[in-house]
């Protein structure tokens, strides 16, 4: 029997990293069980993280953070999260329709995001996407006068005429209501026009790339910065 050795090497590699994390602490290996960090990284991908370099603006990194409370759902849990580092102590951040801006200068790439979309039942029935996204990137029922996608520009950009894209944007909801930032939040403010807000001395600010499926720091805000445990590497 032949050995497929593109199939070993990964597992090595894993094992490997595993190892030497456990012995220094250099490294972490970690399960993400949420689609926040689309389209770069689905949920249930495993990131490996390491301790030993220094985080920078727009790195991606792992953090301790206290999650949202969702009554009837869940409660709030210290728990590790990843994010896109967007702020440091004194930075302004705001978003406008779902790109950010640090300082007042624009920071995002178009192809890290992705973006919730409203089309017609009618256009999504009769276009191919379905057969080029995931079933989680769709929420339709027999119910809906729309199909609700979420996407990222490379695909935004193929469909966008045939299906009307229409971007989905948001206020924050009963989410506000168990935010631990809700005084500082204006009410005119959504999941994609959002801020300026100004990260206190010593906090970090955090955005997921999956921007309108994000639990971020538009909701729990700015986190201290020894909350940070590494930065993602793969």
């Amino acid at each position: 029997m032949k050995i497929k050795y593109y199939y070993i090497i990964p597992v090595v590699i894993i094992g490997l990293t595993s190892f030497i994390g456990g012995l220094t602490g250099a490294f972490k290996i970690y399960k993400l069980g949420s689609p926040s960090m689309e389209p770069r990284y689905t949920s249930g991908d495993y990131i490996i993280g390491t301790n030993l370099i220094l985080p920078e603006l727009n790195d991606i990194i792992y953090f301790k953070s206290e999650s949202l409370r969702i009554p009837g759902v869940r409660e709030a849990k210290t728990e590790l999260k990843v994010g896109r580092l967007v702020g440091l102590s004194n930075d302004k951040i705001e978003l406008k329709d779902g790109k950010c801006y640090r300082n007042g200068e624009m920071i995002d790439r178009e192809e890290d995001l992705k973006f919730a979309y409203e089309t017609s039942i009618a256009l999504f029935k009769k276009s191919g996407i379905e057969k080029e996204i995931v079933s989680t990137d769709i929420i339709t029922n027999i119910y809906m006068e729309k199909a609700i996608l979420f996407l990222d520009n490379l695909k935004y950009e193929r469909y966008k005429e045939e299906l009307m894209l229409e971007k989905i944007n948001m206020e924050f909801g009963a989410f506000l209501e168990e935010s631990p930032i809700m005084n500082q939040i204006d009410k005119t403010w959504t999941w994609l026009n959002y801020g300026p807000i100004e990260v206190p001395e010593g906090h970090f600010f955090y955005l997921g790339d999956n921007r309108m499926n994000a639990e971020d720091s538009r909701i729990l805000g700015s986190i201290p910065i020894e909350n940070i445990r590494g930065v993602v590497i793969n």
